[in-house]
């Protein structure tokens, strides 16, 4: 084969001018009329078509037939100009309808898009039709603009000329950059303002020039012209010539830079095929272009057994690629990838359609790792790949797969085709296995012990045995004809899924660690899920169940339960939940917690179904008992402030004085070191004018004074509010923290029906900082950070006695915060009503009844028998 150099064989043979096109119109502006453009074209210039050289190296440009002008208008409006005569001469006249003003033109017409702002859209054909000695119809883009009658023309791009001789026949010429980075045909925009042609990032690598009924080389040089956007290529190009024999490459591996309106000729070169001696011959032109454009070592434009030998991987993408031939020399090949195009569809890729038809890889005995999915491969044989690992040949036509010598194999990905059966009982390595969407009958994985991903979706099984598969996570087995199946030996299955099968029953008892469990469209009637607390997804629809608990199931999200005949259905535990599907049952009630409706994102359940508060319908143990009574301190403060740490001291000794009767949190200003946002409306509410200010229960106010008068007004504040208003609530509440997330659920007791407020706030304790009046080491405990319902209590009623009222929040963690030290401080308001008011002053219609806290992820229980206990009169004693 003849071996060149381009980098030695182009020159610089011509400059190319612009055009002067006249135009014929009226002074009037936006008015669209019939229009005559005068196109001139003055040398030296090179347009639609080429005649010369001339004795001073210059093309004479004539006008070709057929050529069409774009004009566009300012507002964006494109006309076509056609060629109204002049043909073959450097005058001509093209005729089209377009508005009076300043206009754009864009020859060729076929190539543009549409007109915004200041650019104009086009398309560079990616083949360009061989004209015989002269540039392709069409290809050659210039633009002008003009307000006035005078048109001056600006080329775009550059011309290749190819000069050889020889006895093939030329079928096509692709160019492709060495550089993946750079485009040659597709999407492009020309600047209006800099008379420039960009090309998308994402337009095409390669532009072709056909020759549809072969050009037959002779004795005597045949020029091919072909045009491609004048730019920096890095690293040179690559031309690949499509022969009735065979393929012949040339590359050029150094930067080139080609000017616009400029035409670069070869040297005049003998095409030839090599006689295959010391060169590989590939069947496919993109196939070899791919191989000399990563593993031509020497840079001559072939690739000898050597260089084959040396090659290790291949990745190429087989959409334009109907053979590989010439892989069988390349027998230290470990990783072939030669999928066809795909896009991806959930966890894996769906079906697109390469052009391979056939595979031999039979030479490539150290293959590891083959992906040959997505073309239109009818049969494979790997019988010679015994190091095989991994294998992917999903979306193909294979009726039948032996891979009985492939022991190594730890992956089967074969969806997607027409098996009907496979024998793995040899793969004992596997750990996945997809062949899904077949029309596998049975399937014996007893000897795949190693299993950790089982999918065969989409076939026609009628049982499936995976006892012997302990490590399995995932089994996908939907839409066969299974009438059962047994998971009790799969103990670290997360992921289950059975739907559109005959399965009357399953237990999943045994499969602790179980996250979504998918079995719609079966017969099952009955389903205990009480060992499964780590449930996220639940899709049961269209199946005979007539009830379902999920009360051990705190984590579901998304519970699907259509067109069953369950009759009561109690979500109160599912604290996570967010879409509920329950339409096509007898739904009679549905049980859920306070606030449990709102939170759920989407839920869809018969019109008819009440919906019952939990816990609502018939009071506890707790009705005749006094709930554990604690008041709620709040003391209004600031780091610069400096008599705020005598008060924090009067509601330590308050607290001490009165154990385990008084709750405490500290509201920063907002100028404050450790500012609080819900400061500045609680501030509103009680008139804060300065600091420290303390308040109780919403009624008392407190100013700083002595310290121990001050805890005294403290303690007898909060007596005060339990001698006069008998606790009506009690408080249990549970939290978690995790993945920067705060939970808390709060259940709340109430005996007496009315108007009622919850709030809850996120304290830290144990910050140590800057405090004035008590220096740089100051410890700050229970200061607000975080208002986890709103700053004022979210309201809530119950129109009967003896009620639980149930809340579920979530929030996310500030990262700032000490996960240590953070706790959780929930106080319910009650409205007045028909009580006494006191009060230092009117601080609105609630005051709080009741308040606990707990430290986060710890769980606040019920505390009753609280409040002071009344003294008797014991009767009268005497001394002696």
């Amino acid at each position: 084969m003849s071996v060149m150099k381009l980098s030695n064989i182009f020159m610089n043979m011509l400059g190319l001018s612009a055009i002067a096109l006249a135009v014929a119109c009226n002074e009037e502006e936006r008015v669209v009329e019939l229009r005559t453009i005068k196109a001139v074209i003055e040398l030296p210039t090179t347009k639609t078509a080429l005649d010369g050289p001339n004795a001073n190296g210059v093309y004479k440009t004539v006008w070709a037939s057929g050529d069409a002008i774009a004009v566009c208008s300012s507002d964006g409006k494109t006309s076509e100009f056609k060629l109204k005569s002049g043909e073959n001469t450097n005058k001509g006249e093209f005729e089209g309808a377009a508005e009076l003003g300043s206009l754009i033109a864009v020859y060729p017409y076929s190539i543009v898009k549409g007109k915004s702002g200041s650019t104009i859209s086009v398309s560079l054909p990616e083949v360009q039709e061989y004209v015989s000695g002269n540039i392709p119809a069409g290809a050659y883009p210039m633009v002008a603009s003009s307000d006035n009658s005078s048109f001056s023309f600006k080329n775009l791009c550059s011309v290749l000329k190819f000069r050889m001789f020889g006895d093939l026949t030329i079928k096509s010429i692709t160019l492709t950059p060495n550089d993946s980075n750079i485009r040659v045909s597709g999407d492009a925009f020309i600047d209006i303002n800099s008379k420039e042609l960009v090309v998308y990032k994402d337009a095409n690598p390669s532009v072709s020039l056909n020759c549809p009924d072969g050009v037959k080389l002779t004795s005597e040089p045949t020029d091919f012209l072909i045009v491609v956007p004048a730019q920096k290529y890095v690293g040179g190009f690559t031309i690949t010539i499509s022969t009735n024999e065979g393929i012949v490459v040339k590359t050029i591996k150094s930067d080139m830079t080609l000017n616009r309106s400029t035409l670069y000729p070869s040297e005049v070169f003998e095409c030839k095929v090599g006689d295959g001696k010391d060169n590989i011959v590939f069947d496919d032109a993109n196939f070899k272009t791919y191989i000399i454009k990563n593993f031509d070592t020497d840079g001559d434009g072939e690739i000898s057994h050597e260089e084959a030998m040396a090659i290790t991987k291949i990745d190429v993408d087989t959409d334009n690629i109907e053979s590989l031939s010439g892989i069988e020399y390349m027998t230290n090949l470990t990783e072939l990838n030669c999928e066809g195009p795909f896009v991806w569809s959930g966890y894996e890729p769906e079906e697109g359609e390469g052009k391979l038809k056939t595979l031999d890889v039979s030479k490539n005995t150290k293959l590891t790792k083959l992906y040959c999915g997505f073309n239109q491969l009818s049969s494979l044989d790997l019988t010679k790949n015994v190091q095989l690992e991994r294998l992917r040949c999903a979306g193909n036509y294979l009726t039948s797969l032996d891979v009985s010598k492939n022991t190594e194999l730890t992956r089967i990905t074969a969806y997607n085709n027409r098996l009907s059966s496979i024998d793995v009982s040899n793969n004992t390595k596997l750990a996945i296995i997809d062949l899904s969407n077949n029309q596998i009958k049975s399937i014996d994985v007893s000897k795949n012990e190693s299993l950790t991903t089982f999918n065969c979706d989409d076939n026609l099984l009628t049982e499936l045995y995976p006892y012997n598969n302990s490590k399995l996570t995932t089994i996908y087995c939907s839409n066969n004809k299974l009438s059962s199946i047994n998971v009790s030996k799969n103990a670290k299955l997360t992921d289950l899924a059975i739907y559109d099968n005959n399965v009357s029953e399953i237990n999943i008892s045994n499969n602790l660690e179980l996250i979504h469990l998918y079995c719609d469209n079966n017969k099952i009637s009955e389903l205990d899920l009480s060992k499964n607390s780590k449930l996220k997804e639940v899709s049961v629809n269209d199946n005979n169940l007539t009830s379902l608990t999920v009360s051990s199931c705190p984590e579901i999200v998304f519970l699907g339960a259509d067109n069953n005949q369950i009759k009561d259905l109690d979500i109160s535990d599912l604290v996570a939940l967010k879409y509920l599907n329950c339409i096509g049952n007898p739904l009679a009630t549905l049980y859920v917690f306070e606030g449990q409706v709102d939170a759920i994102t989407e839920m869809k359940i018969p019109s008819s179904t009440s919906i019952v508060v939990k816990g609502s319908e018939e009071p506890g143990d707790w009705a005749d008992k006094e709930f554990w009574h604690k008041s709620l301190g709040m003391r209004f403060t600031a780091t610069w402030c400096g008599y705020c740490p005598t008060m924090a001291t009067s509601f330590k000794t308050a607290m001490a004085n009165y154990p385990d009767k008084i709750e405490l949190v500290n509201l920063h200003a907002s100028s404050s070191n450790l500012a609080f946002s819900g400061t500045s409306l609680l501030a509103s509410i009680f008139n804060i004018t300065g600091y420290p200010t303390g308040i109780v229960d919403y009624r008392t106010r407190i100013g700083n004074s002595d310290i121990d008068y001050t805890a005294k007004l403290i303690v007898n504040a909060a007596k005060e509010t339990e001698n006069s208003y008998p606790t009506k609530t009690g408080i249990s509440f549970r939290s978690s923290a995790s993945n920067g997330m705060l939970n808390l659920d709060i259940k709340l007791y109430i005996k007496e029906k009315g108007d009622y407020k919850v709030t809850a706030i996120l304290l830290e304790d144990n910050i140590i900082g800057e405090q004035n009046g008590a220096g740089n080491d100051y410890v700050h405990d229970r200061i607000a950070r975080l208002a986890i319902t709103g700053i004022t209590g979210d309201e809530f009623s119950t129109t009967a006695d003896f009620k639980t009222v149930n809340k579920h929040y979530s929030a996310a963690l500030p990262s700032s915060l000490d996960k240590g030290n953070l706790y959780i401080l929930v106080y319910v308001l009650k409205q007045y009503g028909s009580q006494t008011v006191i009060r230092t002053a009117d601080y609105g219609d609630y005051y709080v009844d009741n308040a606990a806290s707990a430290a986060v992820g710890t769980v606040q229980e019920l505390i009753l028998w609280g409040g002071n206990e009344d003294i008797t009169d014991g009767g009268e004693i005497t001394l002696n």
